[in-house]
């Protein structure tokens, strides 16, 4: 186990109306807890996904009508170079009215919060960790976006060499 393991939690769990021991030693049931998705969720129009990998901005894209699939594999439309990204990590799902970040059993899990999730709807100012990359969602044509997706030309290329060591990817 790793020193920030201790103090950082791994997983979420929720209520799920089981058992729990009162004070007293009796055991009652709870009652299931509802997710309350904050109102500004509803609106995906708009929302767009910064990559970062080890505080370098890597890829811009808009978060369009499709599912847009995040890990180290040629196929995926938001590739990383991470080692620890999965070949197929996770995918954003929007829906209507709803952005889904949904993990696809991938092996180091994706984080909100320092939390580990495996469905969650993401917003503007959503940041989702991956390894040792970050997912940053902002809204298109915000001040952040702005002035960080010309940096990158809008989005990352998608043949990018994430086989070559990083001495020898270019910045």
């Amino acid at each position: 186990m790793r020193d920030d393991d201790a103090v950082r939690p791994r997983a979420a769990v929720a209520d799920r109306g089981g058992p729990r021991e009162e004070a007293g030693g009796a055991a009652q049931r709870t009652t299931a807890r509802r997710r309350v998705v904050p109102r500004d969720v509803l609106a995906p129009d708009g929302l767009a996904v910064l990559a970062f990998e080890a505080d370098r901005l890597v890829a811009a894209l808009p978060i369009g009508p499709h599912t847009l699939l995040v890990g180290r594999a040629p196929e995926c439309q938001l590739r990383l170079c991470d080692p620890l990204v999965s070949r197929r990590h996770c995918a954003i799902v929007p829906t209507p009215g709803l952005v889904l970040l949904r993990d696809l059993d991938s092996a180091n899990g994706c984080f909100i919060g320092g939390w580990r999730v495996r469905w969650e709807p993401v917003c503007e100012g959503s940041i989702v960790e991956l390894g040792n990359s970050l997912l940053r969602f902002v809204r298109q044509g915000s001040p952040e976006w702005r002035l960080l997706a010309p940096r990158v030309g809008g989005e990352r290329a998608m043949d990018a060499d994430c086989d070559a060591s990083p001495a020898s990817r270019a910045d």
